[in-house]
């Protein structure tokens, strides 16, 4: 197995010791940064062929053990940084943990889990991989943006099959049999609230008497708020990420076909669930549609008492769609709105310099190797491009793509 040497990790990392994430095809891996690449020991790696225990005892124990001694399996890549994203984590959330032996661990506590593509929206800045919302839409005959549907009825066909792992009664109950000592799972989809087997699991934990010790996180679109599932989880300790993009009509032609007055009722009904140790925030992905209205959501948020992240989801992929796209110019209008803001609200009522996600936004962007500049005559990287998909998305939705307040769609 090829491996790499990892900068400031004294200990070894804790994702093997206690963690297991599960893709949305249902491929394993110790968390959900890893981005392995053997192909030849990750075989088979996958909730339909292996339970979790048979992973832990084999591929996460090899894992730690080469941890232990420096040795990073290359699916750690992603977190060889100063910044030690995943590692810093664990290590805050378990520091008793730090530096145990495998064999003084005998279970995983912490469950990510990435529910195939089941949602109920198709937003602009999503595809059918991580949304099968997106067939029905396509079959309506609006448009699609490269990149969004599958290229043929075989692909989709063969992505509907890897995506429908939760479906299956021994996976499910797999799953469920191995939450003794989880006291945190992170859900996310397609759109998890809405997944019945994220339901099963809930429930046997609040029958089990150990919800309200267990904290789940999950990733939402807002849009399921039915109140037996806010019964659900009012047991458990809380966060939640309110995937809110913009307000009024810009939202709901970014997120597709979701409509933005139900959106503030929904989240006013995950506020009212809420105990002063959980967490709710909305989690805007910020791109060319929404940048010029980032300002805005800002002040709705501070106006309705609501709160958003403490750092901006900024899209670098699919390419077109990304700020590093858009002129400068457009760049330093998103800049100054948002400074003119002043502050924002953020979790637990405290508030957020809008000065210092200007700044965060704009050591991002210095990153060109991620946030790609156009390219000038190309057929896909250039801003004329952006523009012309932007055009096609709005209108074919029944939008006006002025919504987005770029210059050259004013007059659309």
């Amino acid at each position: 197995m090829k491996t790499i040497k990892m900068k400031n990790k004294p200990t070894p990392c804790l994702a093997p010791l206690l963690s297991i994430a599960v893709q949305p095809k249902g491929r394993l891996r110790p968390c959900c940064w890893w981005w392995g690449t053997d192909s030849n020991f990750e075989k088979g790696h996958n909730i339909q062929n292996m339970s979790f225990q048979e992973y832990r005892k084999t591929a996460l124990k090899t894992y730690y053990e080469m941890m232990e001694k420096n040795e990073y399996p290359v699916g750690c890549t992603k977190c060889n940084t100063t910044a030690n994203p995943r590692y810093e984590s664990y290590n805050q959330q378990y520091p008793h943990l730090v530096g145990k032996k495998w064999e003084e661990v005998k279970n995983f506590k912490h469950l990510d889990l990435r529910f195939g593509n089941l949602c109920n929206a198709s937003c602009v800045t999503c595809n059918y991989k991580n949304s099968n919302y997106f067939g029905k839409v396509a079959e309506q005959g609006y448009y699609m943006a490269p990149g969004q549907m599958p290229d043929s009825e075989e692909s989709r066909n063969k992505l509907d099959e890897s995506m429908i792992w939760h479906e299956d009664t021994k996976v499910i109950e797999g799953i469920v049999e191995s939450l003794e000592d989880v006291d945190y799972i992170y859900a996310t989809g397609g759109e998890p609230t809405i997944n019945p087997t994220l339901h099963k699991v809930m429930q046997h934990l609040i029958d089990e008497n150990r919800a309200y010790k267990t904290t789940i996180e999950i990733n939402t679109n807002g849009t399921n708020a039915n109140q037996k599932f806010l019964d659900m989880l009012s047991h458990f300790k809380k966060v939640v990420m309110f995937s809110m993009d913009a307000i009024g009509d810009l939202n709901d032609a970014m997120r597709y076909p979701t409509k933005f007055v139900q959106m503030e009722k929904n989240y006013q009904k995950y506020n009212d669930i809420m105990t002063k140790q959980d967490r709710l925030m909305i989690t805007p992905t910020v791109n060319i549609h929404n940048w010029l209205s980032m300002a805005d959501m800002f002040r709705w948020i501070n106006e309705n008492n609501a709160a958003i992240g403490s750092r901006l989801n900024v899209l670098y992929t699919p390419v077109w769609q990304c700020i590093s796209r858009m002129p400068q110019e457009y760049l330093d209008i998103g800049y100054k709105d948002m400074l003119n803001v002043g502050t924002v609200r953020t979790t637990h009522g405290r508030l957020l310099q809008t000065e210092n996600i200007v700044n965060d936004v704009r050591r991002r962007l210095v990153n060109t190797t991620v946030y790609k500049k156009p390219i000038n005559n190309d057929e896909y990287e250039s801003w004329d491009k952006s523009l012309d998909i932007t055009r096609k998305w709005f209108v074919s939705r029944g939008y006006n793509p002025a919504l987005t307040k770029i210059p050259e769609l004013l007059d659309v």
